[in-house]
């Protein structure tokens, strides 16, 4: 995968869950809980991606500095819109509102990195950096999602014990109420 493969392919999924998000009605409280954790870990890693892996390369540039700073900017306004809203209620229009202003902030930022980073990317590192920096993004996307697969088998495995330790319990009530009708019988 090229440099220019991630950056323009690292926020379908974002947008994706703007807009499921953008979807659900003031009622569905859950689902937009839901789907925004997703969306807040989704841009929590592309942003953490970008400083972990193309920022560093790219500070080391004279002609590439300006444009990191501005993507951080970028980022620090994600992330402190990310907490306003992580702290608002889920239901009513304050915070559908405030996710618009999140989903314009975000696009504009990935039209910024397209229209302007991208090329200079493309300038100021040879091709083998650059694959070598999208390598590394894509690795820390496949840890990523390895790691959000371990956690989900996790809390079905312990949603599945809760389960079998529920039906044990209720079938040890079961045999101690039997055992008290068979007495009271006898």
């Amino acid at each position: 995968m090229t440099i220019r493969q991630v950056i323009h392919g690292g926020p379908a999924q974002a947008n994706e869950l703007f807009a499921k998000l953008a979807e659900t009605g003031d009622g569905a409280v859950k689902t937009r809980e839901r789907l925004f954790s997703e969306l807040k870990a989704e841009l929590e890693l592309l942003a953490g991606l970008e400083e972990t892996h193309l920022f560093p390369v790219l500070r080391k540039r004279p002609g590439t500095k300006a444009l990191v700073a501005d993507a951080l900017a970028d980022n620090k306004q994600v992330r402190a819109l990310l907490a306003e809203l992580e702290g608002m209620p889920k239901e009513g229009q304050d915070f559908s509102s405030k996710l618009a202003e999140l989903r314009k902030v975000f696009q504009q930022h990935v039209r910024d990195e397209k229209r302007e980073l991208l090329p200079a990317v493309a300038k100021a590192l040879s091709e083998e950096e650059a694959q070598t920096v999208a390598e590394r993004i894509e690795a820390g996307k496949a840890e990523a999602e390895e790691a959000k697969r371990e956690e989900a088998e996790k809390q079905r495995a312990e949603a599945k014990r809760e389960r079998e330790e529920a039906e044990a319990a209720q079938a040890r009530r079961e045999e101690a109420e039997r055992r008290r009708a068979e007495a009271k019988r006898e």
